[in-house]
């Protein structure tokens, strides 16, 4: 089953999201920036984002008896707000990684230049403030304003330690939580609380969507390490190439002899790419793969555990089928 049969009860709200996302992007006079946004929203994406945020307060109403329709347009708003920083955030990765396309199309950076495709990403965090006032909770706010300011933080950190080959698992996690799973918690945190859930309810949401953004980054390393050419479209050791510590190679440097973590650590810093791809290729061990895999299944039954007390609906099944899902990818 996929994302798009997972979230069938939710489909015809995630079309309201596309549709005010569109309106408001597309809002300007100015046609340069009317051809930017255009650009921006022609591939979508899977707005896993939204659908949480949907998922979320749908299970959360009916865990507590609410009629949905009451806050039904303030988690549209929301979600469309969330979509709006992650489309962003994504402008600014592709730039930071001179990355030039972005779901199959040339990224914003690389048609309409950096300082065009840096302003339109800070345009569209206005766009997404716009859709915060129109919810109207202080608290939806200071949730979106520390959610912003986490995924900065997260960024500088994988910038800081970009190259920095030898990272400490707990700097790892710190770093993943700050760049991914903060705003997977704030999409079914924020959803809770505009149902109008309080604590324990509200925080088992917000500790779900955490781990739900940690395996979704955890299996985005892993597919790095093992996946193919053919499904990433890129050859796979890429990110570790360019630098990043992931989760899988701190398990493949534990798995060798120091002289050779070191010597592979030095080949990979000389820029020659297809012979670091090719080391590490030859030093993998199943051992690798299977501590990796534990490590996901771990988060994924964690995540599981802090929705096992709701009653059943549609929703919380399609919030734990997400969950599935996403671990799936390496399985």
């Amino acid at each position: 089953m996929g994302l798009q049969d997972i979230t069938r009860p939710v489909r015809h709200h995630l079309d309201a999201v596309e549709t005010v996302m569109k309106t408001y992007l597309l809002d300007t006079n100015t046609d340069f920036v009317k051809k930017m946004a255009l650009h921006a929203v022609k591939k979508p994406g899977k707005r896993v984002r939204a659908a949480l945020i949907l998922l979320s307060y749908f299970a959360c109403c009916d865990e507590m008896d609410i009629d949905p329709e009451e806050s039904l347009e303030n988690a549209v708003e929301f979600a469309a707000a969330v979509e709006c920083i992650h489309l962003a955030s994504l402008m600014h990765d592709d730039i930071i990684d001179e990355s030039d396309t972005r779901r199959g199309q040339a990224a914003l950076h690389a048609k309409f230049g950096t300082n065009g495709a840096m302003i339109m990403a800070v345009y569209i965090y206005a766009i997404s403030l716009k859709f915060i006032e129109r919810v109207g909770n202080f608290e939806i706010l200071g949730l979106i304003s520390d959610t912003v300011k986490h995924l900065c933080e997260g960024e500088l950190q994988q910038m800081d330690q970009r190259d920095s080959l030898n990272m400490t698992l707990d700097s790892y996690f710190e770093t993943i939580e700050g760049k991914t799973a903060v705003l997977f918690a704030a999409s079914t945190f924020g959803g809770a609380l505009i149902a109008g859930a309080h604590d324990p309810l509200a925080q088992s949401f917000k500790l779900f969507g955490r781990e739900l953004g940690l395996i979704f980054q955890i299996t985005d390393d892993y597919l790095d390490l093992f996946g193919s050419a053919l499904d990433l479209g890129k050859t796979p050791g890429q990110d570790i190439i360019s630098g990043e510590f992931t989760l899988p190679f701190h398990y493949l440097m534990e798995s060798i002899p120091t002289t050779e973590q070191r010597a592979l650590v030095a080949l990979i810093r000389s820029g020659e790419a297809k012979a670091a791809q090719k080391k590490i290729r030859e030093l993998l061990t199943p051992g690798v793969k299977t501590k990796s895999k534990a490590t996901i299944e771990t988060h994924m039954k964690n995540a599981e555990g802090f929705l096992t007390g709701l009653k059943d609906s549609p929703y919380k099944r399609a919030l734990l089928e997400i969950n599935a899902l996403i671990t799936k990818r390496c399985f």
